[in-house]
């Protein structure tokens, strides 16, 4: 048996030297499939690990509380200032921004001298935060300056206070924790907010205080003794935990539909690796006719178009893996000044391996039909291809393979998916598909 595959494997090479006809079709589809399953798959691995590794600095603190429309009262306020290490106020509203005739929704943030706790602000002109909100400075985010078609040193009214823009915000470190944004961040200090009016009765605002812990203090024990110190409050503690666990969710979410989107792109880069196979198969038939002629079996001259097939779908699936692997150091600049993330750039060999496996299997269950027929013709019919193609369908085993391959691929597709719903409706919808491109090409070529 090793020595029939030895033979095989022997000739195929021979035979591919010269040349791979119609097998860069296949080479290119596998590469880009593979690329796009494998880079999202190595992004949100990333990502999550970002996550992990930032968790103080997304929430901004060891622990966050927070309170609407009031501050936290006073003896609250005592209680946690005696066992926290440090402490930062800040409050969060909605407000509209003007610059001469332009307006703009703006999620207002007004902040002590004590923020960031973890973190840092980043500023462009680079400048101390605390000499850019001084005097009634301000920094905001780059899109507000668009949308009001102003610049660094320009004012902005916030209602009935104005502000000088001292700087634009490149990045902003707790932005990822703070709830949906529906306009870009405009940041003050917090001993400016009264001069707006803004802080009026029924006001939907937030106040929130962000501690940094002692060493010997973890985040839950902390939270359980203030709610047990507070027992009803009407207010809100969040953890780093808590906080990374919704933009967690989000990129999970987000990754599994991505993911899934890779996958139909792979199945439909697999239909070009069908007919790149069937178009060098259909190349070599005169060398497998040869073959047959010389004593090679069925089995020996299916393994010799196999093994040229399979060859340089693994040279696409190595490319595609490669192109994936460069993912987190690619975007992890883009999803920082975006989301506030900061993305791991790393290896992440698990979502390639996961990639180059469906690659691997897509390019076995498309190619495997015309091989299979091409192992399956005599000799004789073999040479007369250029007037009679093969016809005829491969035998019960080779159908058997098939049905096979496409099951792992569909159990694939539920792994990487992790929603039984979705998955059922991307192997239904894919299964369709197929069915109806089998039925099309069946009437067009009986038309």
């Amino acid at each position: 048996m090793l020595s029939d595959l030895a033979l095989a494997w022997r000739l195929a090479r021979r035979d591919l030297r010269g040349g791979a006809a119609g097998l860069g079709v296949l080479v290119g589809c596998l590469a880009l499939g593979v690329a796009a399953v494998g880079g999202v798959g190595s992004l949100s691995a990333s990502v999550r690990a970002g996550l992990a590794a930032d968790a103080r600095t997304l929430l901004g603190g060891d622990i966050a509380i927070s309170r609407a429309y009031r501050p936290l009262p006073a003896e609250a306020l005592a209680w946690i200032d005696a066992r926290a290490a440090a402490a930062g106020d800040s409050v969060e509203m909605r407000a509209m921004a003007a610059a001469g005739e332009s307006r703009a929704l703006v999620e207002l943030k007004a902040a002590d001298a004590a923020w960031p706790l973890f973190g840092a602000v980043e500023l462009a002109p680079p400048q101390p935060l605390a000499a850019a909100l001084a005097d009634g400075g301000a920094v905001a985010d780059r899109a507000l300056l668009d949308r009001l078609g102003i610049g660094v040193g320009d004012t902005v009214a916030v209602g009935d206070a104005r502000f000088e823009v001292r700087a634009a915000m490149a990045r902003e470190p707790d932005r990822a924790a703070s709830a949906f944004a529906l306009g870009p961040r405009l940041l003050v200090a917090l001993d400016a907010l009264p001069e707006t009016g803004l802080l009026r009765p029924g006001a939907l605002v937030r106040h929130i205080r962000k501690l940094r812990l002692p060493p010997d203090m973890s985040a839950g024990d902390f939270a359980a003794a203030f709610q047990e110190a507070f027992p009803g409050a009407d207010w809100r503690t969040r953890t780093p935990d808590e906080a990374q666990s919704g933009a967690r969710r989000i990129v999970e979410r987000l990754g599994r539909y991505l993911t899934l989107i890779g996958l139909a792109a792979l199945l439909v880069g697999g239909v070009g690796a069908a007919g790149a196979a069937r178009a060098h198969v259909e190349s070599r038939l005169t060398t497998l006719a040869t073959l047959k002629c010389l004593g090679a079996t069925p089995a020996t001259a299916f393994r010799v178009a196999a093994f040229q097939v399979m060859a340089l779908a693994l040279i696409g699936v190595a490319a595609g893996a490669a192109l994936a692997a460069l993912a987190p150091w690619a975007l992890r600049a883009g999803l920082a000044d975006r989301f506030g993330i900061e993305a791991r750039a790393a290896l992440y060999p698990l979502p390639l391996a996961f990639a180059a496996l469906y690659g691997i299997l897509t390019a076995a269950l498309f190619a495997l039909w015309p091989l299979a027929r091409a192992g399956q013709v005599r000799a004789g019919g073999l040479f007369r291809h250029a007037v009679a193609p093969p016809e005829g369908a491969p035998p019960p085993r080779f159908r058997l393979a098939a049905a096979a391959l496409a099951a792992a691929l569909a159990a694939l597709a539920f792994a990487a998916a992790g929603d039984a719903e979705a998955a059922g409706w991307f192997v239904g919808g894919a299964a369709a598909a197929a069915a109806l491109l089998a039925l099309a090409g069946r009437a067009a070529a009986h038309a």
